[in-house]
């Protein structure tokens, strides 16, 4: 994470989010201008994009402009309810979110 923020050249802040519910997102980097890029990240090989119901209720609230999906084999997209989501591995996300531009 500390490397990601590195390479992001706007200041960017990463955050952690969890509701008194327990809901939970592994990570959110809030730019400078308030945007929001949502990373939840599973230590898995996938098949497809599934996302946890912790997932769903930040997508649902936030709408953040970006949203992943870092695992350690599946590259794709899915738009689930309105929301897309990129799946990518470890080696992906740095490209995915800086070379992109998303945040």
């Amino acid at each position: 994470a500390s490397e990601l923020l590195k390479s992001i050249k706007i200041p960017t802040t990463l955050h952690y989010w969890r509701t008194l519910q327990k809901a939970e997102l592994d990570f959110v980097l809030r730019s400078g201008d308030g945007k929001l890029t949502a990373i939840e990240v599973k230590a898995k090989k996938m098949n497809s994009i599934s996302i946890s119901r912790s997932y769903h209720s930040f997508l649902n609230k936030y709408s953040p402009q970006s949203s992943f999906l870092v695992n350690l084999n599946l590259r794709q997209q899915a738009n689930i309810k309105n929301h897309n989501i990129r799946a990518c591995t470890i080696f992906d996300i740095q490209s995915q979110i800086v070379g992109g531009n998303k945040i």
